[in-house]
């Protein structure tokens, strides 16, 4: 196999999904990411930690770094030419670098591409024109590009085969206690993020302390830059709470409860075993655009999936020190039996046909863009 593969990821969880590709490729890679796709050998012209934007009002604050990455990597998919494009999430970023990248006639695809469930089929169709392909991560988003014309395939979510360590196991490489209550505080993977969730949380994790002896421990994401990462822990060490290091998120199953931000980490929690409490403080602007045109009912991907509220989600105003301290005491008091509700999660992640293909979803995705590297 040969030529070069230009790849983006503008998220944390994109960062994964996207070297878990990269490593099953095997050809030289470039683009824009964080410490995953770096650590798979991908040159990364811009880093992760220096575009990282917020919520549904990302678009309006992206600032001249987004722009001047676009810009680069734009330059250099002229000068490189690469055979095929990996773009993966970041929803507005690639939209506006597809179009582009596709006039210079790169096949485009776009894994994990954005949630037009969420917004609507109107919006859809303009981010349908940045791509030749999409690879979905659920099984409802196939249906919705095919009707935009576009070629989809569901893949599965790789949280669905993700290893997580036993609890017995994750606690004790975490030195928490085998009896007392343990809670992870996982406040999301940007410093805009970070910022609105992570004070509300460390004062619920103290109370909680306090009350019923509760083990807290912060987990931060791997894609928050050094800076906001010594801030974190810096408050967190002030409020009394212990910081586990990012790349140890497979010990997420040490864990009784999650207070954790909406996104894929409140996947990997329900999977994982640990009962998460989905939260997320959106901006003035970002709350009112969520409200006004948002078309799902709820904000966590857990239920999402489910097609139901059985995990708790609070959402804007009701993100509080107090509310979130009286829903881990609830979750706690009335343990929920998860083992049902992690198969029926890990069954509608992956395609029906998962008992006989021994393929994961970064296979599957290697697989769609191969033709075009050969």
């Amino acid at each position: 196999m040969s030529g070069q593969l230009l790849v983006t990821a503008g998220e944390a969880s994109g960062d994964e999904l996207a070297a878990a590709v990269v490593g099953r490729l095997k050809v030289p890679t470039f683009g824009l990411g964080g410490q995953r796709l770096a650590e798979e050998g991908t040159e990364l012209v811009s880093r992760l930690t220096s575009v990282t934007t917020m919520g549904v009002a990302g678009p309006l604050a992206r600032g001249p770094a987004l722009i001047s990455a676009g810009l680069s990597l734009l330059r250099q998919a002229r000068r490189r030419r690469p055979r095929a494009a990996l773009l993966v999430g970041f929803s507005e970023f690639n939209g506006w670098l597809g179009h582009r990248l596709r006039a210079l006639k790169i096949p485009v695809l776009w894994y994990a591409p954005p949630q037009i469930w969420a917004w609507g089929t109107r919006r859809g169709l303009r981010f349908a024109a940045a791509c030749d392909k999409v690879a979905v991560l659920l099984p409802f988003e196939q249906q919705l590009w095919h009707s935009l014309g576009k070629e989809a395939h569901f893949v599965g979510h790789p949280v669905a085969v993700e290893d997580f360590e036993s609890k017995r196991v994750a606690r004790d490489r975490l030195g928490l206690l085998p009896d007392a209550p343990a809670l992870v505080l996982m406040p999301g993977s940007r410093p805009v993020e970070v910022e609105r969730h992570l004070q509300s949380m460390l004062v619920a994790a103290r109370v909680l302390g306090q009350r019923h002896g509760i083990q807290a421990r912060l987990l931060p994401a791997h894609s928050l830059d050094e800076t906001t990462l010594k801030r974190v822990r810096r408050r967190a060490e002030d409020a009394g709470t212990s910081c586990v290091e990012p790349k140890l998120d497979r010990l997420i199953s040490a864990f009784d409860a999650a207070l954790v931000k909406s996104g894929t980490g409140s996947l990997k929690c329900a999977v994982a075993g640990t009962v998460p409490i989905i939260v997320y403080r959106a901006g003035r602007l970002g709350e009112r655009v969520r409200r006004h045109l948002v078309r799902v009912s709820h904000i966590g991907l857990p239920n999402i999936v489910l097609g139901e509220r059985r995990f708790v989600e609070l959402f804007g105003r009701e993100v509080s020190a107090a509310s979130m301290a009286t829903a881990v005491e609830q979750v706690l008091s009335e343990p929920l039996e998860l083992s049902t509700t992690r198969e029926q999660l890990i069954a509608r992640l992956l395609p029906t046909s998962s008992d006989v293909d021994p393929r994961t979803p970064p296979d599957r995705v290697a697989g769609l863009i191969e033709p075009w590297l050969a």
